[in-house]
């Protein structure tokens, strides 16, 4: 009897012991994070759901190497008996990878867990609040810049444009003295060098004050991005077009343009000039990479739009242009980065344009490689229509 009742006891433990057990598989593999513990020899011991490791090692598993992963941290763990955290890009995801000591009674490391998050997203986000805090922080400094550089600047166009008319009004006079007085200087120099000259000269200095003037421009768009209501019903596709005249004149003999727009698209509710400076800026940025790329004597740009599942409106804006480095598309955004400085570049283009989209409450990125071109995604909200 006594034999039976321990048996039954031990049969009770052991079924509550598997059902605990059973419970404890069960939210560890509800876990959406990657979970897994693996030896010495990089073999799964322990591990979650979320990847199937089917007899592979860790690093061939999750990283698709044929080699333990180079920022491994395994044993820096095992060292320092403390957690360590370190990030890794694997097919263009950007993961999160902690490790964890688990210690046995003498404080001795057994063995280490790591936890391993897809953290793209927040990354994304991240850059984006980076990228609002520097156009921010940036706004009123420049809108002090423009204002300072804007006011001695009119008085010299101004001024040009009086000597101009001035030197055609007396250059008559002067190659009549001139015709009668063949040694005849003006500023030390002889006649004939000085009437070649100081035309071009002036017409040289009108073009650079009217650069000026293209920056100061420039600066006053990116320092007032939220002048402008955005209370406009918008049809996007109809924007899209408008925008291309805009710039068929500077494109057309260098790019073929595609468009393939979803008809049924709805409204967006926003301000139209801004939205076409969006796409103006972003079509002559591709234009102008496509034709400095050697080799090419025509470029092509696709413009798309289409709703998707969330009602989210799509443009996308792709070139066969000579794409961008790593570096270069990390920093597009960014004000006052040019790599056309040598050139007419002000850097603030694609600045200007990420603020004007993020003002309509939408978001926008690239996607572009060296010698494959560039891509422009962008999202805008659908427009909410009025309760009646």
């Amino acid at each position: 009897m006594a034999k039976w009742r321990m048996e039954k006891k031990k049969n009770e433990i052991q079924n509550q012991f598997e059902m605990n057990q059973a419970r404890l598989q069960a939210l560890f593999d509800a876990i959406t994070d990657l979970v897994f513990m693996a030896d010495s020899d990089f073999n799964p011991q322990l591990v979650n759901k979320q990847l199937d490791f089917a007899g592979k090692k860790c690093y061939e598993a999750f990283c698709g190497l044929s080699e333990p992963c180079s920022i491994c941290l395994v044993d820096e763990v095992k060292l320092t008996h403390k957690p360590a955290k370190t990030e890794r890009k694997i097919n263009n995801k950007i993961y999160q990878a902690t490790f964890y000591p688990i210690l046995n009674e003498g404080g001795a490391v057994n063995d280490v867990i790591e936890i391993v998050r897809d953290v793209t997203k927040e990354k994304e986000i991240e850059q984006q609040l980076i990228q609002s805090d520097r156009l921010i922080s940036l706004g009123g400094l420049v809108s002090g810049i423009a204002h300072e550089i804007n006011n001695p600047n009119t008085f010299i166009r101004g001024n040009l444009s009086i000597i101009k008319e001035s030197l055609e009004d007396i250059l008559p006079v002067l190659d009549q003295h001139w015709s009668e007085n063949p040694d005849f200087k003006v500023a030390r120099l002889p006649y004939r060098y000085f009437r070649e000259k100081i035309l071009l000269l002036v017409s040289d200095m009108q073009k650079g004050a009217d650069k000026i003037m293209n920056i100061v421009s420039d600066l006053r768009k990116f320092a007032r991005k939220d002048e402008g209501l955005l209370d406009e019903d918008l049809d996007l596709n109809r924007v899209v077009e408008s925008s291309l005249r805009l710039v068929h004149n500077q494109i057309k003999r260098s790019i073929e343009v595609q468009l393939k727009l979803d008809q049924k698209l709805p409204l967006i509710k926003g301000n139209v000039q801004k939205i076409e400076q969006v796409l103006v800026n972003i079509i002559l940025n591709a234009a102008q990479a496509i034709k400095e790329q050697k080799g090419k004597k025509t470029g092509q740009i696709i413009i798309r739009t289409f709703l998707d599942q969330k009602n989210q409106i799509h443009l996308r804006i792709k070139d066969n242009g000579p794409g961008m480095t790593e570096d270069v598309k990390n920093r597009v955004f960014d004000p006052f980065f040019t790599t056309k400085r040598s050139r007419q570049g002000t850097g603030l283009g694609l600045s200007i344009t990420y603020g004007f989209v993020e003002e309509h409450g939408g978001k926008i990125s690239v996607v572009s490689h060296p010698g494959k071109g560039s891509e422009f995604k962008i999202m805008l909200p659908m427009r909410v229509p009025k309760m009646t």
